[in-house]
């Protein structure tokens, strides 16, 4: 008789969107929901942490890079960041990691998927609507670059105080299911339980804190059944923004993954791709950004 391999704590709650793998200084780590309660366990499935609520957790995402967790208890997201904590001493690094709250934030209906950005300053919520939360200020100042200094900055202790701010808002003709940032954040997808058409949206124009500066619109990827689910193709952290172009692979009940890229137009050059990540301070951005987007996403191909 074999023995038992591995005893975690709590069933996961059922769905897809109740477990995500993230990082921190490169290292791995996984939070899912279970029941009310939000497990951190280490790359090897150690138990690190559990932290406990009182409402059922519907979805959980992690960020690629800072650590940051946030978890959807109904129409509340909370979200927890990591902080070093010097008394602990193991070999694993990553018990030296707690996870405290650090924001409570409050949405205009039941959280149903949960997406961050490739920095961990923008956070994505679908539901019967969508909307966009950011980062908006952040008093305090990293005197260093030692994973302490930065874990007591970045998990918001004594050196600062975090404020974050819905900045775009938009009702959805049905209820969103799934939803994801690209790798490079320039774009997002979303899609209903049972929708046949999957939406990539695209900036209107250049992101700012205030919302009357920012929307989005988007082109359709169309399908002769129900999505069942899609994924980007994930690219590396140390790569330039704007050096590969985005890929999006769709799940269908007619059993065909679909491979949907953006189209390479003749004059796209690398320098033109990397100026992407310049919207924000770009003067030409409503003449040359938003053109090039809007005509490479109308012609949106895919291979099956």
């Amino acid at each position: 008789m074999s023995g038992c391999h591995q005893i975690l704590t709590g069933a996961v709650n059922s769905g897809d969107r109740s477990f995500c793998m993230g990082n921190i200084d490169s290292i791995s780590f996984l939070a899912y929901a279970s029941g009310c309660k939000l497990v951190i366990l280490s790359f090897d499935f150690q138990r690190v942490q559990i932290i406990p609520g009182d409402v059922q957790i519907s979805c959980v995402h992690c960020s690629s890079e800072s650590g940051k967790i946030a978890a959807a208890y109904q129409n509340k997201i909370k979200i927890f960041e990591p902080v070093l904590n010097k008394d602990l001493n193991h070999p694993n690094p990553l018990f030296n990691y707690r996870w405290q709250e650090t924001s409570v934030l409050e949405c205009e209906c039941r959280v149903n998927s949960l997406s961050w950005d490739q920095e961990g300053y923008r956070l994505l919520m679908g539901g019967t609507s969508l909307q966009m939360w950011k980062l908006s200020r952040k008093f305090g100042v990293i005197v260093g670059d030692s994973p302490n200094q930065k874990a007591n900055y970045y998990g918001g202790n004594n050196n600062g105080d975090i404020h974050w701010e819905c900045i775009w808002k938009c009702a959805t003709a049905t209820e969103v299911h799934f939803l994801g940032f690209s790798p490079d954040s320039c774009l997002f997808a979303t899609a209903g339980k049972f929708d046949r058409l999957v939406k990539v949206w695209y900036p209107m124009s250049r992101l700012s804190p205030t919302p009357e500066k920012i929307s989005y619109d988007f082109v359709y990827l169309p399908h002769p059944r129900a999505v069942t689910g899609f994924s980007w193709r994930q690219t590396s952290k140390y790569m330039p923004k704007g050096a590969v172009f985005n890929c999006l692979i769709t799940g269908c009940l007619d059993k065909i993954c679909r491979i949907w890229t953006e189209t390479v137009l003749p004059e796209d050059s690398f320098s033109v791709n990397v100026n992407r990540d310049l919207q924000p301070t770009d003067p030409k951005f409503h003449r040359t950004h938003k053109h090039r987007i809007m005509k490479r996403l109308q012609h949106v191909k895919y291979v099956h």
